[in-house]
C-alpha cells in the first residue's frame, strides 16, 4: 500500500506505524520523517486508526521511534488537537525517567513549548511542573534527598548528569513560551517566570527577564489594544528590575 511504500528504504521496513512494528535503529531514518509527514496529512482529516499509531508511536522508549512522532503529533497539536496534546505531554513526562539524553528532551520541550503557546492549558501546565521541579524552587527535594542518603546528588537523581549539561537550553525553550502565555495574564506563567529570572545561568535570566519585560510593556503599547487593557504587573516590575541589574 501507499503507507508500506513510504516506509520502505531499500527494501527494509524499519519501522510500521500501523502494526507498530520496529527493527532498532541508530538515528532517525528520513523514510520516517516522510511517512509521519504523509500519515499526519490524514490524521487531521480524521483518520483513527493514524492518530492511534501515533499514539502508540509516542509511547515507544526509542528516540528514533517516538521523535519523528513527536514531531508529527506537534503539527496536530498545533491545530487544536487537545489529544495529541496530551500523547507529548505524556512523551515529555516519560523522558524525565528514562535518561534519554539532552538533546531529545530539548526537542521534546520546545515542541511542547510551541503548543503551549498556542493556549493548550496542559501544556503550560507541563513545562511549569517540569521548570519548578528541576529549577525552581521546588527543586529543594532533591537536595533533601542528597542530605538524608549522604551519597552524591547524582547518584540520587540520574536526570542531574544530562540537565546539567544543557540545562540551559532546556529552561530559555520552556521560559520562551511561557513568556508568551504569561502575556495572556497566566498566573502560573508569570510565577514561574518571577523564580526562574533569578537564575545564575545569564541565558535563562535574560530570557526570563524578557518575559517579565512583556508584562511591563502591556497589551496596550505593543498591539494598540483599547484603554481598559490589564496594567504592568507590579511584582513582575520589581523582579524585572533586580533581573536586569544580575
Amino acid at each position: 500500500t501507499v503507507v508500506g511504500f513510504i516506509l520502505r528504504s531499500g527494501g527494509v521496513i524499519f519501522f510500521d506505524p500501523l502494526t507498530n512494528a520496529h527493527l532498532p535503529v541508530l538515528h532517525v531514518e528520513p523514510s520516517q520523517e516522510a511517512a509521519w509527514k504523509a500519515l499526519a496529512v490524514f490524521a487531521t482529516r480524521g483518520d483513527k486508526r493514524v492518530a492511534a499509531a501515533l499514539i502508540r508511536s509516542l509511547r515507544s522508549p526509542l528516540p528514533q521511534i517516538y521523535l519523528p512522532a513527536a514531531r508529527a503529533a506537534k503539527t496536530l497539536a498545533r491545530k487544536g488537537d487537545e489529544t495529541m496534546t496530551s500523547a507529548l505531554a505524556y512523551r515529555f513526562m516519560m523522558s524525565w525517567s528514562e535518561y534519554i539524553g539532552s538533546q531529545n528532551t530539548a526537542d521534546l520541550v520546545e515542541s511542547l513549548a510551541e503548543v503551549s503557546a498556542l493556549g493548550s492549558q496542559e501544556a503550560v501546565h507541563v513545562i511549569v511542573r517540569f521548570l519548578d521541579t528541576f529549577f525552581g524552587t521546588r527543586a529543594c527535594w532533591m537536595t533533601w534527598w542528597h542530605d538524608w542518603l549522604g551519597c552524591p546528588r547524582w547518584l540520587v537523581c540520574p536526570l542531574f548528569v544530562f540537565l546539567q549539561s544543557d540545562k540551559a537550553r532546556l529552561q530559555v525553550a520552556g521560559l520562551r513560551a511561557l513568556g508568551e502565555v504569561a502575556e495572556r495574564g497566566d498566573s502560573r506563567a508569570i510565577r514561574c517566570l518571577r523564580s526562574q529570572s533569578h537564575d545564575p545561568n545569564r541565558a535563562v535570566r535574560e530570557q526570563a527577564t524578557v518575559g517579565l519585560a512583556s508584562l511591563l510593556l502591556g497589551p496596550t503599547d505593543r498591539h494598540g489594544a483599547a484603554s481598559g487593557a490589564p496594567r504592568p504587573d507590579a511584582q513582575a516590575c520589581e523582579n524585572y528590575a533586580v533581573a536586569s541589574s544580575a
